[in-house]
This record gives structure tokens, C-alpha cells and sequence, in this order.
């Protein structure tokens, strides 16, 4: 196994082990919302420093090439921020729509935007640089599929199926918001890891 094959093992590996283990956390610990928000925010920053090891190790798998000049520039990176607050507030505004408070639980719906946005769009822009939504709204498809649309749909599919057990009326300490969406979205990037670990390994290209 190469040094690239052996940083991408590592990196979906990790964040498979990463997912369950804040799953089993957020669990164990849910009659105390403040320290599973804490985790929850903590989820995202931890995902973004696996990607930029990954990136840095050579072990990004997006097959998109980075333009030859130094992405991260200061414009770049101010470029970056800005599509990502912009991310943030679409799928706040989104989750909003779907159900969640508007007026009160503020904190608890911005922690599960934020962990969203991170695993959706911020470790896209770790590989792929200010440019990341554009290239993957446009690279030409040959049979396969990008592994951020991959990681998008699974996380986003897990947190709207998470959403299922709120109203039910078993009074547990793990229904309350945002546990259960959390939960889902941390087992669909566990789900989406262990797919891309296979695709890597059956070595199919996931984008062109």
C-alpha cells in the first residue's frame, strides 16, 4: 500500500471511528445538552483537521485538480469564509424550514448547522480550495460520483432520518433537539467513510 492508499485508509478510516465514537458520546451524555453541544461543535472541528491532514499528506481522494498557483492566499481564504458562512446560513435557514425553533433552542439548532456545514462543504474546501462548490457543481461525470456529494447526501439523509424519533413520547434524554439529527448525520458520515473506503480500495474513480 502506497503512501496515498495508506493516508486515505487512515483518513475515511478515522472518521468512521471519529462518527461512532461522538455517537455513543452524545448518548451517554444527553441529559447534559450543554456538554453534547460543546461536542457537537467540537464534531466539526475535529472532521475539518482531518481533511486538512489528509490534504497535507497527500491523501485527499477528489481526483479535481487545484489550479497550479497557491490556493491559500489571502483571498482565497477570505473567499472560503465567506462561501461557508453563506453555506451555514442556507442549511440554518433550511433546518428552520423543516421544523426546527426559531425563537428559542437557538444554540442547539446553530451546533447541529455548524457540524452540517463542516461535513457538507468545509472539508470540500479544505481539498479543493476557494473553488470547491463550483467545481463540484460542473466536473464531468464518467460513471461515478464525487466523494463530497457522497459524504452530503448520506450526512444530510442521516440527520433528516434522525428527525424521526423527536415526537415520539418515549421521554428519553437522547430525543431531545438536536440529539437525534446530530446522531443521524455522524452515522452517515460513518456510512458515507466506509463507502468511499471501499471505493478506494475497488479503485473506481469517484470524480473526473
Amino acid at each position: 500500500m502506497g503512501g496515498g492508499s495508506c493516508s486515505v485508509f487512515l483518513k475515511y478510516s478515522l472518521s468512521c471511528l471519529t462518527s461512532l465514537g461522538f455517537c455513543i458520546y452524545l448518548v451517554l451524555n444527553a441529559p447534559d445538552i450543554s456538554a453534547c453541544l460543546n461536542a457537537i461543535v467540537f464534531a466539526g472541528i475535529f472532521f475539518s483537521i482531518i481533511e486538512i491532514a489528509s490534504v497535507y499528506s497527500g491523501g485527499s481522494n477528489e481526483i479535481i485538480q487545484l489550479e497550479k498557483h497557491p490556493v491559500w492566499k489571502i483571498r482565497g481564504i477570505v473567499r472560503c469564509v465567506a462561501q461557508l458562512v453563506g453555506c451555514l446560513l442556507a442549511i440554518h435557514g433550511v433546518i428552520i424550514l423543516f421544523g426546527a425553533p426559531v425563537l428559542h433552542a437557538v444554540s442547539e439548532t446553530f451546533s447541529l448547522s455548524f457540524l452540517l456545514t463542516l461535513l457538507c462543504c468545509g472539508r470540500a474546501f479544505v481539498s479543493l480550495g476557494p473553488n470547491a462548490l463550483y467545481s463540484l457543481l460542473t466536473a464531468r461525470r464518467v460513471g461515478g460520483v464525487s466523494e463530497g456529494e457522497v459524504r452530503a447526501v448520506l450526512v444530510l439523509f442521516g440527520a433528516w432520518i434522525g428527525a424521526l424519533p423527536i415526537p415520539l413520547d418515549w421521554d428519553r434524554p437522547w430525543q431531545t433537539w438536536p440529539l437525534t439529527c446530530t446522531i443521524g448525520a455522524l452515522l452517515g458520515e460513518a456510512a458515507a467513510s466506509i463507502y468511499l473506503l471501499r471505493q478506494c480500495g475497488s479503485k473506481r474513480p469517484l470524480l473526473h
